[in-house]
Order: C-alpha cells, then structure tokens, then sequence
C-alpha cells in the first residue's frame, strides 16, 4: 500500500534458465523436451517476496505403422512453489492417433486433458503488486473424426 508522503524503494530480480531436447530415439520414435525455470524476487521498502516456477514439457511422435498409423503424445507439469493453494503441481496429457486407411480416408482419435485437471492456478509478480489467476479448465475430452477426401 502507498502513501502519501512515503517515500518508497522498490527492486526488483529475475533469473531465467531454458532448455530444450529433441532426439530420435529409434527410426519412427521422435521425443521433444523442453523446461524454464524462473526466480523472481520482489523487495520494496516493507516487503520481501520471492518465488520461482518450473514448467516442462514433452512430445513423443511415434509412428507405428509406416505411412498409416501415428502417435502424438503431449505432456506439461507446471510447479509454483507459491502458490496461496495445497496444489503446487499441475499436469495435463494429451495425445492424438491418426489412421490412413486410404489416401482419401483418415481416421482420427483426439484426447484432451487426459489428466482431468479442472483449474490452473498461477502466480506472478509485476510492477508492485503479484498476481494471482485461475483459469477453470475443460474436462477431459475424447473425439473420434473421419476426415474425407473426395
């Protein structure tokens, strides 16, 4: 809170570490990961606040039928460790399978929020104030398309 006639001193410190990995594990077989980690640090005349986030992710495109048959997997982990909640963690998967059955025909089997997660909370600092959100989230979901061309 500010006042009048307050003087007030503010700093404020961020640390940033990236890192991404994509290889193939076998011919058909390609996993993509990447994670940030960020530290935050917040000082004002009154007031110290600190935290830090990790959020990863990882992809796995799996061909298991040449030219037909593909899977797709996605998987995210979100870690805040100050988060006003018991919740620290939140993780969400997903994967998608598409079958050829012809040039002209393909089948397709979409997965969302495998995990059910029902909200993400987050967390950040800005200019003097945190800021905290919760995003309600769809739940888990299962589709089945057929994708024709004529």
């Amino acid at each position: 809170m500010l006042l009048q006639s307050s003087l007030l001193t503010y700093h404020t410190t961020s640390f940033v570490l990236r890192g991404a990995l994509s290889f193939d594990l076998f011919n058909g077989c390609r996993m993509d990961y990447n994670a940030t980690w960020q530290h935050h640090r917040s000082k004002t005349t009154f007031h110290t606040f600190t935290t830090s986030d990790l959020e990863q992710r990882a992809n796995l495109h799996l061909r298991l039928w040449p030219s037909r048959m593909f899977l797709k997997l996605h998987m995210s982990h979100t870690h805040n460790n100050h988060l006003g909640t018991e919740q620290k963690d939140f993780y969400f998967i997903g994967g998608e399978l598409k079958f050829k059955l012809s040039k002209g025909i393909e089948l397709q089997l979409n997965g969302d929020n495998l995990s059910n997660t029902r909200s993400l909370i987050t967390h950040s600092l800005e200019e003097l104030e945190e800021v905290h959100t919760i995003y309600h989230l769809r739940p888990l979901s299962i589709s089945l398309a057929a994708h024709i061309n004529l």
